[in-house]
């Protein structure tokens, strides 16, 4: 749940507006509503699409780690949408296995920078080993 508050916070902000009164007094929160009952959430195809071009960017840049938290937030904010054609339902679930694919990408990636970090000092671990023993 922690990934979300951050989420879930931005939505619940920008779904109120707060109207000042009268002057000494305090400004009324009011909740914006697309009926009059239910309540209007701020959540979209094209707000995903505009944080999928960021997480690209990050990627073209080699900057995998930001990458990869930028695709799981793509992630995140799925679960949140107000779909309303049957259209937005098959693009949501493209826009899974575009990030499903890229954070397995990114994963590898990142994992393939560690384990050369791993391998150079296990290189000379084994170096230093020698050069010990043969003293």
């Amino acid at each position: 749940m922690d990934p979300l508050i951050p989420i879930l916070d931005k939505i619940y902000k920008s779904s109120h507006v707060k109207i000042s009164g009268l002057p000494f007094t305090g400004p009324v929160e009011l909740q914006l509503s697309e009926d009059g009952k239910k309540p209007y959430v701020m959540g979209s195809i094209s707000q995903l699409g505009g944080l999928l071009k960021i997480a690209y960017r990050c990627t073209t840049e080699g900057k995998f780690a930001e990458a990869l938290e930028s695709f799981k937030n793509v992630l995140l904010h799925i679960p949140l949408l107000v779909l309303r054609k049957p259209q937005e339902e098959e693009d949501v679930y493209a826009l899974i296995r575009i990030c499903y694919h890229y954070i397995l990408a990114m994963r590898c990636e990142l994992g393939k920078k560690q384990a050369a970090v791993i391998i150079i000092a296990l290189f000379f671990l084994i170096f230093f080993r020698i050069i010990h023993t043969d003293a």
